[in-house]
């Protein structure tokens, strides 16, 4: 999880901030007896961090993927299609249809461009004899595991899934600003409004750097 603090650079200590607040689900609530030596950290990074989410030093945003798979717009990267045109603003094409062809997360591929993309297809390949076919099934209709799901939903509510599993997909970025036209339920499903991009803090360039304070927290059952 990463975000920006909005109001800049911060000195804690003059700012009188004295701590952070973290609301966490006892990892073990369901298997403490059975737990045994399952231990693990939790790290705290505050700090100027890196935006290339994707490691590829290039700054991926969703609106900067054309409409009409012109290739001269875009280039072809590890993981994917990365738009070549310089940012002006963050904000979707209005046009009917556009959302779905710009609202496709990080790698600026769709779910079926993944499956025929070099890096997801050798994926599938070397996972195909280790899975069973409907794991495989799953897999393969997301390759990337970025398809997004609102928390509510008439499939989830058919199939009775329970809270946890409602909101596991709640952060992926692959049709998280869905516009009302391609709602898949009676009322809104959109989780934001505009692009995903590499620029946290929206200045619209790629910030690279690392430089920042770490704080390692040990987690077992011991410790909770």
């Amino acid at each position: 999880m990463m975000r920006a603090i909005d109001n800049g650079c911060i000195d804690f200590e003059t700012a009188n901030i004295e701590y952070i607040e973290f609301w966490m689900m006892d990892p073990f609530i369901y298997s403490r007896e059975k737990a045994g030596n399952f231990s693990g950290d939790f790290y705290i990074n505050l700090g100027d961090i890196s935006e290339d989410i994707l490691k590829d030093g290039n700054k991926f945003y969703e609106s900067g993927m054309p409409l009409n798979g012109d290739t001269t717009q875009y280039k072809v990267g590890l993981w994917g299609y990365v738009p070549t045109q310089s940012t002006v603003t963050y904000a979707f094409n209005t046009s009917s249809g556009a959302r779905s062809r710009q609202d496709i997360g990080l790698n600026g591929l769709t779910s079926a461009q993944e499956a025929q993309f070099p890096i997801y297809a050798q994926y599938l390949e070397q996972i195909r004899s280790k899975v069973d076919a409907a794991v495989y099934d799953s897999i393969a209709a997301d390759p990337a595991g970025d398809d997004y799901h609102y928390y509510r939903g008439s499939d989830f509510d058919a199939n009775k899934v329970p809270i946890l599993q409602r909101y596991l997909r709640i952060n992926n970025p692959e049709g998280n600003s869905v516009d009302t036209e391609n709602s898949p339920e009676k009322y809104s499903t959109a989780y934001r409004t505009t692009p995903d991009a590499e620029d946290v803090n929206k200045d619209y360039t790629l910030n690279e750097y690392n430089n920042y304070y770490e704080y390692r927290i040990h987690l077992s059952p011991d410790s909770m």
